[in-house]
């Protein structure tokens, strides 16, 4: 009798273990997931090589994770000045007009660029259109104002590395072919003096360090 109540509370232990642990789903262990969020905007300072200087400021704009379009300005300055003569070097009166020196000049940037992520790495590609307008005029030294209108073509590579969920750091390889074309005129726009063409290239193996925020 004393045998068979045993074998009876043994086989119902069993059966309550079996059960249990059937009815108890099995425990997973989460994993924190390495990949970062692309944002569909970022605003980046660019810094020129390992001094710190400001190179740029570029806008980047990504309707989809795998690219992304890009808007910079490189470069951007007037001047406009005014020089009266009043005296010789002798020191006696003199009539002489106003001399009226200008510049301006602009370079701006417009691309695209393909993404590939890993983890908190992203390798980007592309290529940027970086068109140019040069307009000066120095009556000190010539008497016509001479113009000068660049379109460049820059591929590049590069490498960006996240800090932070919106803060990343990055850096660029390009390489640059340039046409460029002047034009001299007369100071009422009437015929042209002399033009010119130029190609330039070049290869910038760290063209800029970028340090961007992410909206």
């Amino acid at each position: 009798m004393m045998r068979a109540f045993i074998l009876l509370l043994a086989g119902t232990l069993w059966l309550s273990i079996h059960v249990y642990g059937q009815e108890k789903p099995p425990e997973t262990t989460k994993k924190a997931s390495k990949e970062f969020k692309d944002y569909k905007w970022d605003v980046n300072i660019g810094l020129h090589g390992w001094v710190g200087a400001f190179s740029n400021l570029m806008i980047r704009y990504s309707p989809k994770q795998k690219g992304a379009f890009r808007f910079s300005l490189e470069n951007h300055d007037s001047r406009k000045t005014k020089d009266w003569f009043l005296t010789d070097t002798l020191g006696n009166p003199i009539d002489r007009p106003v001399v009226k020196d200008e510049s301006f000049n602009v370079v701006a940037i417009v691309g695209y660029e393909f993404r590939r992520n890993s983890g908190k790495q992203q390798i980007f590609y592309g290529v940027d259109l970086q068109p140019s307008i040069n307009n000066y005029t120095d009556h000190k030294q010539t008497s016509y104002p001479l113009r000068i209108y660049g379109l460049g073509l820059n591929p590049f590579i590069g490498l960006k590395y996240r800090i932070l969920n919106r803060l990343s750091v990055s850096a660029e390889t390009s390489f640059s072919v340039k046409l460029e074309a002047s034009r001299a005129h007369d100071l009422n726009d009437n015929f042209v003096r002399w033009k010119s063409k130029n190609i330039y290239t070049s290869f910038n193996p760290l063209k800029v360090i970028n340090i961007s925020y992410h909206l």
